[in-house]
């Protein structure tokens, strides 16, 4: 397993790691199903209600998650940003897009990169 980035909490993150800058978005999209799947959902359904926002999985917490929620597939590969209305041709195109042109729409608070959790949340990449 790769050892944790816990550097990674800075806003605006890059959206792949060979961009040398901390936050692996498609490792956090891995994380976050996780997170939503197997924690979120099961805490929810056993009438406990939403993680605390100070608990590092908390959807409050995530420093990428404002740029998941506004991304929009169109259809196949075509992208849309919800948040200016560009177009793209791959989902990396757009997480690029987001890095450079919406980095300031991270949560106020948000600290934490879901990816750095990947060793204990046993992401499919990482096992």
């Amino acid at each position: 397993a790769r050892p944790p980035n816990k550097s990674a909490t800075m806003v605006g993150s890059s959206p792949h790691p060979d961009e040398n800058t901390p936050c692996s978005r498609p490792e956090s999209r891995e994380a976050r199903r996780i997170v939503q799947t197997h924690i979120v959902t099961l805490s929810e359904e056993a009438g406990h209600g939403e993680l605390a926002p100070s608990c590092p999985l908390s959807p409050h917490n995530d420093v990428l998650a404002a740029h998941e929620a506004a991304k929009r597939r169109l259809s196949g590969a075509v992208w849309k940003c919800g948040l200016c209305g560009k177009q793209f041709r791959s989902e990396r195109h757009l997480d690029l897009h987001m890095h450079r042109k919406h980095a300031d729409a991270s949560p106020a608070g948000a600290t934490s990169c879901l990816a750095d959790e990947c060793d204990l949340l046993r992401c499919p990449s990482w096992v």
